[in-house]
């Protein structure tokens, strides 16, 4: 019997890893399951939630899986703020948190995570994770609600931050940091909460540099009255008659009823105020100030102002002397800074200049007054690391020749010869000699006519103007002949430059003609000094104002084109950003038909695509009426990612990696085709950082004919956010490979 048992037992037990094996061998799809949807979820923290008399630097948040840190130098606040940033480390479940500030004694700390915690797989978001404890005997249970708007639209601002102080003086956001703060959400909303109780005062802050104080260009917004946190618990008492049922809610399934007359006694924990509405604004600078003032080089000083300067300014040297012929002082065109070049070689050896400065400004009663600063500017000379390599009989013999840097404006460096060239110069230039300015033509008279001449642009600006532009400059014949009417002196010529005129029509019949008919007679200069006559037959009605072109190369500048002239004034602005006023610098070129578009305002160069509106007098006809031009127009700025261009490997012991523009920091290269301990190459990089020279210094390396790398490099955008990139490369011997787009972008760290 026993024996039978034993037998039976071990056959079931065969037949069981036979059936196992046949499983294993099935040809089969895995269903995955369904999706996970769930955020992580914080299962053990130390200190526990909302613990009290906790004073440690680290601590210990472990979730329920495996989670990822997405934007958590944005995404993360603490209330009160900590004046470092603390140190975050992903372990396992676990997110570690190293302290580098002494905690404030007795509050209450809440960190709040944003939208930084997401789980690994499915990027679930663990939405607006709040962390509190206190470093005191209780956890603080007051709080501040409302919401903030701003001022002129009551659009939402983005990215404000809601902070309230002790002090109750209004310069305090100027001064220190809040006592607590908290983020808004995408409607306004904000909450302020486990604050001591006290008297408070409150103000928003569009916070620019992270300083979390006010600083100039920052919109606020504040309340003039103080505000006291009160804490209100309400009791409810309602009685339940015997028989009534009750229903579990959280299995509607089942139900019981009372036997006897119950009475059920409820409270709710009420905390005010909890409606504080704020209205966010930018204030207007009234009040002049120097902002910064430096000594980057010898010969020059920067000074920097708060708002434009007025012209009754003094800057007097204190401890040196220098004639007047050997200095220049400059004001930039927006008025707010000045430049102080001198060339006196004496007083550019001096470590220390010192110099008094007075300007405008105005006192806290705004009442105006003269502020004195004495201004220190040091400059010291940066060694060569070099030096010592040089020969002392070349140093003593042969002088450096310094030559002048300088810009031009040519676009893609073409010339266009109806337009002058403008040169920028690092230095202001004591005199000019253009005799030895040179400039040579390059064309292939094989295929064009160098000296051709034709009407490049002719149009109707107004019923009585008429704007005509040529190829070539015209020598000395320019005349129309009207089909319409048989008087000779019907227009009034006048030159822009040799190439461009308007023409002013004097016939007041002819001018409300709907459309002329004329034909125009002008010369060229053509080969051997000929002058050679031409005509046109034109057609004209008059021509609406309308954008051309447009385009917008770098983030800080936009430029347009248009059919014909503008007139002044020009008006702009954003309509992304209505309440930022003068947030432009706008150049017309000479004829008036293009506008060059400096964005000063910084909210506004950061912002991808803006949405401008324009508006100008087009022309005024005969009776009086003003036509005027409006258009809205979208401009787009798209950054230039980083990315590998080309790989070659000219030599077996070494390769290049030449990348589209300069690499920032280090690029990690992770072998896949072998594998080594020590460090087996060499790298070199060329002046404009975009080029990676490898030398290979280990033979086991070099020998290898096919280099398998993973590499790794980041790139930084004009908003600071940094980008992770990888590439797969395989290098033959040889061999040259041009790569034509991006691999593969990983993530994004803000």
């Amino acid at each position: 019997m026993f024996k039978s048992s034993k037998s039976t037992f071990y056959l079931g037990l065969l037949i069981f890893i036979t059936g196992l094996f046949y499983s294993c061998a099935q040809i089969g799809s895995i269903s995955g399951g369904v999706k996970d949807s769930i955020p992580p979820v914080m299962i053990f923290s130390y200190p526990v939630f909302a613990d009290t008399s906790f004073n440690d630097n680290k601590l210990k948040l472990t979730f329920d899986e495996y989670f990822v840190l997405e934007g958590i130098n944005e995404e993360f606040l603490s209330s009160p703020p900590l004046k470092e940033f603390p140190e975050f480390k992903n372990k396992k479940h676990s997110l570690l948190i190293k302290l580098f500030d002494t905690l404030v004694t007795p509050v209450t700390y809440v960190f709040d995570f944003g939208l930084a915690i997401t789980d690994l797989n499915e990027k679930n978001i663990l939405e607006n994770f709040r962390f509190v404890f206190s470093t005191g005997n209780v956890v603080d249970s007051f709080s501040i609600a409302g919401r903030l708007k701003n001022a002129f639209d009551l659009v939402t601002p983005e990215n404000a931050l809601v902070m309230v102080y002790h002090d109750n003086y209004d310069s305090i956001p100027y001064l220190s940091m809040p006592n607590y703060l908290s983020k808004i959400d995408s409607s306004g909303n904000f909450s302020i909460d486990f604050i001591k109780e006290g008297n408070y005062k409150i103000f928003a802050l569009l916070d620019l540099n992270g300083n979390l104080m006010l600083d100039p260009m920052e919109s606020l917004a504040f309340l003039d009255s103080i505000i006291i946190p009160q804490r209100e618990i309400i009791i409810n008492i309602d009685s339940v008659k015997a028989g009534t049922v009750l229903h579990d809610i959280n299995d509607p399934e089942y139900s019981d009823s009372l036997i006897n007359d119950t009475v059920i006694i409820t409270e709710r924990h009420i905390t005010t105020p909890s409606n504080v509405f704020l209205y966010m604004f930018a204030e207007k600078r009234t009040k002049q100030r120097l902002t910064e003032y430096s000594r980057e080089k010898k010969g020059i000083i920067n000074l920097t102002f708060d708002i434009p300067i007025s012209d009754n300014y003094q800057l007097t040297p204190l401890n040196f002397t220098i004639l007047e012929k050997d200095y220049l002082l400059e004001v930039n065109p927006e008025k707010d800074s000045l430049l102080y070049w001198y060339k006196d070689t004496v007083v550019q050896a001096i470590d220390t200049l010192i110099f008094e400065l007075k300007y405008d400004s105005t006192d806290s009663l705004d009442i105006p007054t003269i502020i004195t600063d004495t201004v220190y500017f040091e400059y010291r000379e940066k060694k060569d690391s070099e030096a010592w390599k040089k020969k002392k009989d070349e140093t003593d013999t042969i002088k450096k020749i310094e030559y002048l840097n300088f810009t031009y404006d040519l676009e893609n460096n073409k010339l266009d010869l109806k337009k002058n060239i403008s040169f920028e110069i690092e230095t202001p230039l004591i005199n000019t000699d253009t005799s030895l300015i040179k400039l040579y033509e390059i064309r292939d008279t094989s295929t064009v006519d160098t000296k051709e001449q034709k009407i490049s642009r002719v149009i109707r600006t107004s019923e009585n103007q008429i704007f005509i532009e040529f190829l070539r400059p015209v020598i000395n014949i320019l005349d129309f002949k009207s089909f319409d009417i048989k008087m000779q002196n019907w227009y009034v010529k006048s030159r822009v430059d040799s190439t461009t005129f308007n023409i002013k029509i004097n016939d007041e019949e002819l001018a409300n003609s709907d459309t002329l008919n004329f034909i125009v007679n002008y010369d060229n200069l053509f080969f051997l000094g000929q002058i050679q006559e031409l005509a046109d037959t034109i057609k004209l009605g008059i021509v609406p104002q309308r954008l051309k072109a447009k385009k917008r190369e770098e983030d800080n500048r936009i430029e347009l084109a248009f059919d014909k002239p503008l007139t002044n004034p020009v008006e702009l602005f954003s309509t992304n950003f209505p309440e930022i006023k003068n947030g432009f610098n706008i150049k017309k070129n000479k004829l008036g038909d293009s506008l060059k578009i400096t964005l000063r305002n910084n909210k506004i160069r950061l912002t991808d695509t803006l949405k401008l509106s324009l508006k100008s007098l087009d022309y005024i006809k005969l009776n009086g009426d003003s036509v005027f031009y409006a258009d809205t127009i979208t401009s787009i700025y798209r950054e230039k990612e980083q990315y590998l261009s080309l790989t070659e490997r000219t030599k077996k012991n070494s390769f290049e990696l030449i990348f589209n523009k300069s690499i920032i920091g280090d690029v990690e290269i992770e072998p896949q085709s072998f594998t080594i301990n020590n460090r087996w190459f060499d790298l070199t990089k060329n002046t404009g950082g975009d080029t990676l020279s490898y030398s290979i210094i280990d033979d086991f390396v070099s020998d290898i004919d096919t280099l398998n790398f993973v590499i790794r490099y980041q790139d930084k955008d004009r908003k600071n956010r940094t980008f992770n990139y990888s590439d797969s490369l395989i290098l033959i011997t040889g061999q040259q490979k041009i790569l034509k787009e991006k691999v593969q972008k990983e993530k994004v760290i803000p």
